[in-house]
């Protein structure tokens, strides 16, 4: 097997993908990141996380905030929002990433959003730390056929440095959660139930803090939904100024100073978090990388490498290899 470049300067920064196989619109991230500095991005599902060590600096709505440990993350779908590190330590983290209608499915509301990003109750936070541990563990219970020692597999040696504690507790925490609905050491067939049913527990966890009721769109968004709509129909074209003003029916620079107060980016970088979004994806299904690229409209594979990594924290090689869906080389 070819070795994947990993696209961090510092040793220490390192970050992984997981998906349970069962479970689509599901998606599980965990990353440990003192240098890497992660430009505007989007996932078009809700982010829920908690950091676990250090301090991270994310902007979101066109707000600063700092996230310490014990802290809870929640991010509503199609927000930009960037991060880094707060101290020379840096910080360590997991999410959770989950489609808005697996939520409605899972809560059985619709509607669900939230108006702060962080949740300051450290107790929640570890609560939901160690489901997410669980939720981990479980995928790989089920890549690798065993509950014993499978939070080991496939890890970089600094990851697995720097969770060592962290994932010892997994460890624990997932044989507990194995144990108390029933299911024996290595028995994958139920891996997935046993995944579910942390996820409702995570999800009972984060509802306190949720608001069910969206408030209403504020009129710059509603206006500007066309454009959006535009920029993802469009994605490998190019695009200029004078067209997004004539979709919103505004002068060119008119629109781009309501269209950044609205969504706290220029077009510009929302389009490359459409793209990235979208490449994502494609790549989320077994696309080849350079296919991938053609399709969203950037360079060449190179320009995507960057741009990927630079926005989570991953190569696309090295993404589709976490999850499973590298393209079969060609003989």
């Amino acid at each position: 097997m070819h070795a994947v470049p990993d696209p961090f300067d510092h040793p220490q920064d390192t970050a992984e993908f997981r998906r349970p196989a069962h479970r689509p619109g599901v998606e599980l991230y965990r990353a440990h990141i003192v240098r890497h500095a992660f430009e505007p991005h989007t996932h078009e599902a809700f982010g829920f996380g908690t950091i676990d060590a250090g301090v991270e600096r994310f902007r979101y709505r066109g707000t600063e905030h700092l996230a310490p440990a014990d802290t809870l993350v929640r991010m509503n779908p199609d927000e930009l929002h960037t991060g880094r590190a707060e101290t020379s330590a840096g910080w360590r983290y997991r999410m959770l990433y989950l489609d808005a209608e697996v939520l409605e499915q899972l809560s059985g509301e619709r509607g669900w959003w939230f108006a702060d990003a962080l949740d300051h109750d450290a107790g929640r936070a570890r609560r939901v730390s160690r489901l997410l541990r669980q939720l981990w563990h479980a995928v790989e219970c089920a890549s690798t056929g065993t509950f014993a020692g499978a939070h080991a597999h496939g890890h970089s040696h600094a990851h697995a440095h720097a969770d060592a504690h962290s994932d010892s507790d997994a460890d624990a925490d997932a044989d507990t959660e194995a144990n108390a609905a029933g299911l024996a050491p290595g028995s994958v067939s139920e891996a997935a139930l046993a995944f579910d049913g942390v996820l409702l527990r995570l999800v009972d966890e984060l509802r306190p803090g949720a608001r069910v009721a969206q408030p209403a769109r504020s009129e710059g968004l509603v206006r500007f939904a066309p454009v959006l709509e535009h920029l993802r129909a469009n994605l490998s074209q190019r695009i200029t100024l004078d067209e997004l003003a004539g979709v919103a029916g505004l002068s060119p620079f008119h629109f781009l100073r309501q269209f950044r107060r609205a969504h706290h980016a220029t077009p510009q970088q929302m389009l490359m978090a459409l793209r990235l979004f979208e490449a994502k994806r494609l790549l989320g299904v077994g696309e080849a990388p350079a296919q991938v690229a053609a399709a969203v409209g950037l360079t060449d594979q190179a320009h995507l490498t960057r741009t990927f990594a630079n926005r989570y924290g991953v190569t696309p090689a090295r993404y589709q290899q976490q999850l499973g869906t590298r393209p079969a080389r060609r003989t």
